[in-house]
């Protein structure tokens, strides 16, 4: 079920630029910004003269060429410590698609990925930058800063008074995890007392609602988090009840018998 899990998040990750001109995606604010390698609220300040060529992802046979924005950071979520300026580069159909208007001046939430091969940040098809004169822009901001935040100190995100906060908090944690990585990595287990407290919140969530983990459905994540080998198994088989419920009830068990010691495992780069 990982390697399945893996596998969805590499082709939506590879989805070709094309996509760009036939709808923008619905935006996913909370699950953009825990898996992305940096989120930034940037101004653009120039448009590079010169285009760079690069392959666009590991095994890629042939360059492509990019366009190359000049972005000032003001206000870095996640993955830019120190810096004030990065260099986000995107394909020519990004740089004109009209939903994305990017321009000097314009005012952003970027998703952005580091290019495997260059110091640059490529833009993520997947997850459109926001443009901050958006109506929703505020609400886009704060559904990243639940995941960046979380990343940052996850047990004081996972203790929040809230229990709508604690379980966002789970997803964007959960999401953050399991993200497929463009480098060669391996599996490293969460300390026991955070790992504890995060299947807690999963457990308490309504895995009945609706949606992605944006949506605050716990299901949505619940794939890929190593649990398997303490012996979770989502059932297919439910004798005629329903499977959310059955599976809910299941794995509350699970976590108060077997799984009371399981670890949640994160993927991280191979050293």
């Amino acid at each position: 079920m990982r390697r399945l899990f893996a596998l969805v998040v590499l082709l939506l990750a590879a989805l070709p630029a094309v996509a760009d001109r036939i709808a923008p995606p619905r935006p996913q604010p909370l699950i953009a910004a825990a898996t992305s390698d940096a989120v930034v609220v940037g101004t653009i300040t120039a448009i590079e003269a010169d285009p760079v060529k690069a392959i666009p992802h590991p095994g890629a046979k042939e360059e492509i060429e990019y366009r190359v924005l000049v972005v000032k950071i003001d206000e870095g979520l996640c993955g830019v410590k120190n810096l004030t300026q990065v260099r986000v580069a995107l394909t020519a159909d990004q740089l004109n698609s009209s939903h994305r208007a990017m321009k000097e001046d314009a005012k952003f939430l970027f998703y952005l990925a580091q290019h495997h091969t260059t110091n640059l940040y490529v833009l993520r098809a997947e997850h459109p930058s926001v443009n901050m004169t958006d109506r929703m822009a505020d609400e886009m901001l704060r559904r990243a800063k639940v995941a960046t935040t979380a990343i940052a100190d996850p047990t004081k995100a996972l203790k929040a008074e809230a229990k709508a906060d604690r379980v966002l908090a789970a997803c964007a944690l959960a999401a953050h995890y399991q993200r497929s990585l463009t480098v060669a990595s391996q599996e490293v287990e969460r300390p026991a007392d955070e790992s504890k407290l995060l299947l807690e919140t999963l457990a308490e969530g309504d895995w009945t609602r609706t949606g992605t983990a944006d949506d605050g459905n716990p299901l949505a994540v619940m794939f890929g988090l190593g649990l398997e080998s303490n012996g979770w198994r989502y059932a297919d088989n439910t004798k005629g009840k329903d499977p959310v419920a059955y599976n809910h009830e299941a794995f509350k068990e699970w976590l108060a018998g077997k799984g009371k010691d399981a670890r949640v495992k994160q993927l991280v780069p191979k050293k």
